[in-house]
């Protein structure tokens, strides 16, 4: 059976159901289903994350789709550019009820968080700061 041969409704509502881990191994298959993947909407979540934590004394950025949490290893600001590009490489756009993001902006550049939620849908955002500089 080809599933590109499916209606596209039938195609959209299906890639709304499919979790995000299972996007990154679609997308690998070969370049339609990469393409098909990053032209979908990711679907509805009711929460999200961006966050840091601490591992060994070291501070580090996680992101979190509903249950699917992504630890990153490296926030060098060619690392957070890379992860913004391959965002776009996974979904067009997601809903999400509550979204929360709390960084350090010492981990992590405050615009990181603005490239990165382009093209969600958040009914309630949570935006977490230790100081007031952090906004700068």
């Amino acid at each position: 059976m080809d599933i590109l041969s499916l209606p596209d409704v039938f195609i959209r509502q299906l890639m709304r159901t499919i979790g995000i881990k299972d996007r990154m191994r679609l997308r690998l298959t070969c370049r339609t289903f990469a393409n098909l993947v990053s032209e979908s909407h990711a679907g509805y979540f009711a929460s999200g994350h961006i966050f840091t934590y601490c591992d060994n004394e070291v501070d580090k950025l996680a992101i979190a789709f509903g249950e699917e949490v992504f630890k990153i290893s490296d926030n060098t600001e060619d690392q957070l550019h890379q992860i913004v590009h391959f965002r776009k490489h996974l979904f067009r756009g997601v809903s999400f009820r509550k979204f929360t993001i709390t960084l350090k902006a010492h981990v992590v550049p405050l615009n990181f968080s603005f490239h990165f939620t382009d093209g969600f849908k958040i009914g309630v955002l949570w935006y977490h700061v230790n100081s007031e500089s952090e906004l700068e």
